[in-house]
């Protein structure tokens, strides 16, 4: 034992503890201590040679083992325990196997700093660790029962169709906004707060659609600006064959994500006759009837990852967007420095990307991310049990049916799903000695009341099969008829009983049925007569979506039939003004909210455009 041989080397060749202590790496006051004792007591009286901290442990090696294996658990449940209540929880373990344990701890209801001190250096793999926020939807959502259901849809569709690398494909979007991260910086170690400049506060979002296929290629991005109109100047100096489509939110929708198929139709080449396989997450803006009849014509057979399991099986989050963002804030510091006293705006967004763009990329990225997710190479089993830890708190041992599309591929019909719990593993102990488990079990979620479901509706599915298309179809279509009748109903609120009649009651329907193609639940109800606008009128325009409200005002161009030509103004203060490039959009009649009174006019020069000020209250325009 090296402390036996140091205590030699000083009794009996005359070394000095500091000599002894530095070369057999032991501290100079343990040696000091039982130098001092082997002097009085003699060498050959001293059995033990053990530091006092193991000497004075409180648990047994056993019980401490235990400890640390529940506190490794409990993490991997993402129910971590902190510092603090580690240490209370070592008081109540103390308590409950009648450890002898310091007075203190007993005044405190709490075990000492120094014993979680002493823990952690008998057991190096614990460490203090700052956790990553997850959802609980995550953790309700990545188990067994859904990704073994993805897998196998997986496995079917590579074997029925012999899909090869080249042929599998993984979509999704992402936010780029024009108040970026800074990088990190050089700056003074003992400044206490460092700054960089940003464009803003909060910036503008622009969504940027990404396409990746496990042979390492990727389709060229298509970007989704804020606006009424898309320019072509919108995506200069982005990578080659960038194309982009214009959303007054910034966000994916159903009709923008049919352009996005005609762009990845036009790269892909894909047809019946040269099949591709789409993988994406289920966003209400991908499963729609438009897409998926497209898709079926055109060649694309359309797989779902399970809900909120994408940050573990989706390669665009696995290993490209992260290296994206990283890329674009270190370009758009750049741009900042290179261009002092102005800000990013979205017609500069386009050339940031095309400078991140390849940076993230790249075919070891692109191959890394599909790899990592099991998908290609094919690897059901690249998730072990420790990966679906997390699950353990909300698993149920009776879950109830759930609320979604469940078919059986070989028969076409409904098939039950039920979830898997996983366990986690038990701790093997003195029969005897109480376990840490018996004084603070494992967090479990009761069972919940009803049938619903937990969390998001839906699965795993491939939408381009006949039997989920058809049942798709079905349940959009139902939706449409509830949210027709819905607005019938507001539409006969807006006709006097005198205005009334079976033609207005045909017209009314006409617009219901136009409206409802963007499949919205939420209508606003009508305070102008349809029948009273015409050519010169200037009215409220709502845009309107499940999360996004805005008003316009503008004059009426043109009516035909159930839409309408706009030429929209520009909000300056209290007042209007026309733009110096005109801003027209064709909407549809039961968008316009209010019949506005004619304007009156204020200034007008040749350098001061004429302001249009409105008797009406147009505080909530835009």
């Amino acid at each position: 034992m090296r402390l036996k041989v140091a205590i030699m080397l000083v009794l009996e060749e005359s070394h000095s503890i500091r000599q002894a202590a530095d070369i057999h790496g032991i501290s100079r006051s343990v040696l000091h201590r039982h130098v001092k004792e082997a002097k009085l007591k003699g060498l050959e009286n001293i059995h033990n040679f053990q530091p006092n901290l193991s000497n004075r442990k409180v648990f047994t090696e056993e019980q401490e083992k235990m400890l640390c294996d529940y506190l490794l658990t409990a993490a991997k449940h993402h129910h971590g325990l902190t510092p603090v209540t580690a240490r209370k929880f070592a008081y109540e373990y103390a308590e409950k196997v009648n450890a002898d344990f310091p007075h203190s701890w007993r005044n405190t209801k709490c075990a000492g700093l120094d014993w979680l001190y002493g823990f952690r250096k008998r057991f190096p793999q614990i460490s203090i660790r700052t956790p990553e926020a997850t959802s609980l939807s995550r953790l309700t959502s990545f188990n067994k029962t859904n990704i073994q259901e993805f897998f196998r849809n997986l496995e079917q569709l590579l074997v029925n169709n012999k899909f090869e690398a080249q042929h599998i494909y993984n979509v999704d979007e992402t936010g780029l906004t024009t108040a970026h991260k800074p990088p990190k910086i050089l700056a003074d170690k003992k400044s206490k707060q460092v700054g960089q400049l940003t464009s803003a506060e909060r910036g503008t979002l622009v969504t940027f659609v990404g396409c990746i296929n496990a042979l390492g290629n990727a389709i060229p991005p298509f970007m989704i600006f804020p606006r009424v109109h898309f320019k072509p100047t919108m995506i200069n100096g982005a990578p080659s064959g960038t194309s982009g489509a214009a959303q007054p939110t910034g966000w994916m929708t159903g009709e923008v994500f049919i352009d996005w198929l005609k762009h990845f139709k036009k790269h892909t080449s894909c047809n019946p006759a040269n099949s591709v396989l789409l993988l994406m997450d289920n966003h209400v803006s991908h499963i729609t009837v438009e897409s998926v009849t497209f898709a079926k014509e055109n060649g694309i057979s359309l797989l779902t990852f399970p809900p909120h399991c994408s940050h573990k099986l989706q390669p665009l989050d696995r290993s490209i967007y992260g290296p994206l963002k990283r890329q674009y804030n270190t370009a758009c510091n750049n741009w900042m420095v290179n261009h002092p006293g102005r800000t990013i705006s979205i017609h500069d967004i386009g050339g940031l990307v095309g400078q991140a763009y390849p940076k993230a990329f790249t075919c070891e990225n692109i191959t890394s991310g599909f790899k990592v997710a099991g998908i290609w190479p094919f690897n059901p089993d690249i998730f072990t049990d420790n990966d679906f830890m997390g699950s353990y708190v909300t698993d149920k041992d009776n879950p109830n049916q759930r609320d979604q599309l469940d078919i059986d591929p070989s028969k076409g019909t409904s098939s039950q799903v039920i979830a898997t719990p996983t366990q986690p593993a038990a701790t093997v102990a003195h029969p005897n000695c109480p376990t840490p488990e018996e004084v603070r079990p494992y967090p479990k979620a009761p069972l919940r009341k009803g049938n619903k479901a937990v969390g998001r509706q839906g699965r795993s599915m491939v939408l381009t099969d006949t039997p989920v298309k058809e049942q798709l179809i079905a349940r959009l279509t139902a939706k449409t008829a509830r949210n027709a009748s819905k607005q019938k109903k507001k539409m006969k609120r807006v006709l006097t009983p005198e205005e009334s009649s079976e033609d207005d009651e045909a017209e009314a329907e006409n617009l219901l049925a136009t409206a409802l193609e963007s499949d919205s639940d939420d209508y606003a109800e009508e305070n102008c007569d349809v029948n009273a606008i015409s050519i010169g009128s200037f009215v409220v325009v709502k845009y309107s979506s499940s999360k996004f409200v805005a008003y316009h005002v503008g004059q009426i161009q043109n009516i035909e039939d159930d839409s309408v030509k706009i030429n929209f103004l520009r909000r300056c203060g209290d007042s209007f003004v026309w733009p110096d490039v005109k801003d027209e959009d064709v909407v549809l009649q039961d968008s316009i909210e209010t019949i506005l009174p004619n304007p009156t006019s204020v200034g007008g020069t040749a350098r001061v455009c004429m302001k249009l000020q409105f008797a009406a209250d147009v505080s909530n325009v835009n």
